[in-house]
């Protein structure tokens, strides 16, 4: 019991500050019901447009279901092998993407299909906010993809995380090997550098900072940014009136949620020694608020995501 008690607490800790960085786990938390996630879909089977194709599956990870959709144009899903995988923010779900014109105006441009997936505890996921299942879920989503003999065999991944989605990306390939034979794009989407160091920024607390690390939420973006060979693109609202290249820190700017001290652009530009593949990373500036996801130029943008696929 000594040595119980104190795990327990943990735990239940834990869970609770899960509770509060990830409000989707808690739809009420949010101001929505609780089938919030079975309601859109049913809005959405009534009036699919013809062109796009669904398909739900399950993936079993620490003993829970993670739900996910496929979402293409019929023409992709029968002829690509470039596919998307989204990571949402802490108040998204993935039944969000079904009226999300911007997402889908990227996908028609890319040419690709997408998975896109709930969090652990989020919609019709299992289990509670973790962490770590979060991670493991990103990397099983991921290696559906990857697998050429059981999954979709695709040749081309772009990998975009929105928020709190950036650093479960950033976390779960610090230790997901890259595949030779596979091209990666990631795009991390007005995420942080660390959860503990955006916490602590917003709460104006730096307590939080030991708090989130201490209970084991501290989600990072920065390590995998540094270290991984792949092309990398960094979006963060900027000091800007239109959609600029970041050249330096001080452009980067409060987006509204995640403080520009505490974001993954302003850390990685004040310190571009850190950055081993400085040549594969791209810092896109934007002048709307952190909620506002993918508004730059789809097309414009899908050119240059293709073109780092190449």
């Amino acid at each position: 019991a000594f040595i119980l008690f104190p795990i327990a607490i943990y735990n239940a800790l834990h869970y609770l500050i899960g509770k509060i960085v990830l409000p989707a786990s808690t739809p009420f938390l949010m101001g929505l019901k609780k089938n919030y996630a079975n309601d859109i879909r049913g809005i959405f089977a009534a009036n699919l447009q013809q062109n796009w194709k669904v398909k739900r599956f399950t993936v079993e990870v620490d003993g829970n279901k993670i739900d996910a959709m496929i979402i293409g144009l019929a023409e992709t899903l029968t002829n690509s092998k470039r596919w998307v995988l989204n990571s949402g923010g802490n108040g998204e779900f993935y039944e969000h993407k079904f009226f999300d014109r911007a997402f889908q105006s990227f996908l028609t441009h890319m040419e690709a299909n997408a998975i896109v997936f709930n969090y652990p505890g989020v919609g019709a996921s299992q289990g509670g906010p973790d962490r770590k299942t979060m991670v493991k879920a990103y990397q099983a989503m991921l290696t559906i993809l990857e697998d050429k003999a059981n999954g979709f065999g695709a040749t081309e991944i772009v990998s975009l995380g929105h928020s709190i989605g950036g650093g479960v990306q950033g976390d779960a390939l610090k230790t997901h090997p890259i595949k030779n034979d596979i091209k990666y794009v990631l795009i991390k989407h007005k995420t942080f550098s660390s959860l503990s160091a955006a916490a602590a920024a917003i709460t104006k607390i730096n307590f939080v900072y030991h708090l989130i690390k201490f209970f084991g939420w501290n989600l990072d973006s920065v390590e995998s940014s540094r270290k991984l060979n792949v092309p990398e693109i960094i979006i963060q609202t900027a000091k800007t009136d239109e959609e600029m290249i970041l050249e330096r820190a001080d452009q980067v700017e409060n987006d509204g949620i995640i403080p520009d001290n505490s974001s993954l652009a302003k850390e990685l530009l004040n310190a571009p020694d850190l950055i081993k593949h400085r040549e594969k990373k791209l810092f896109i500036g934007v002048p709307d608020g952190h909620n506002n996801i993918l508004t730059i130029r789809s097309l414009e943008f899908a050119k240059k995501v293709i073109q780092l696929l190449r």
